[in-house]
């Protein structure tokens, strides 16, 4: 009985330390305004920004901006600072695509200025998550 009952609690114990580490990498979104897209070189984001406000894009760590290109630059301010740019729109309902190229991954966005403060779909942050590419 006693053997039976060690054996339930060390496969708890195993079953909980597995949760833990095969989530430790995934993030959690705990606020609609901070959006955590999953990496893909074929895949174009969208970054939907109040204007008067401001947003950021934040890359991995260690990647640096090499190039920024927009179709439109004259209607947003765009500044790199270390692993992140900073995107503020400068006039009201204008949309964009900008091109992002770092010294490891290219990135496509779309950016969208909005006046409409009740907007659910507002980034103040986005964030990637870079699942790992399994090797064969």
């Amino acid at each position: 009985m006693y053997n039976k009952k060690l054996f339930i609690f060390f496969i708890f114990i195993v079953n909980i330390c597995y949760l833990h580490c095969s989530n430790a990498e995934v993030p959690i979104a705990t606020d609609s305004r901070i959006k955590t897209y999953v990496y893909n070189e074929n895949d174009v984001y969208l970054l939907l920004i109040n204007t008067g406000f401001q947003s950021s894009i934040e890359f991995e760590k260690g990647e640096k901006v090499q190039t920024l290109s927009l179709g439109d630059s004259y209607s947003w301010s765009i500044t790199p600072v270390d692993n992140r740019l900073v995107i503020k729109p400068l006039e009201n309902n204008v949309r964009t695509n900008m091109m992002v190229i770092t010294n490891i991954r290219n990135y496509q966005f779309d950016i969208v200025s909005k006046s409409d403060d009740n907007n659910q779909d507002i980034s103040y942050v986005v964030k990637f998550y870079y699942p790992k590419v399994r090797r064969r």
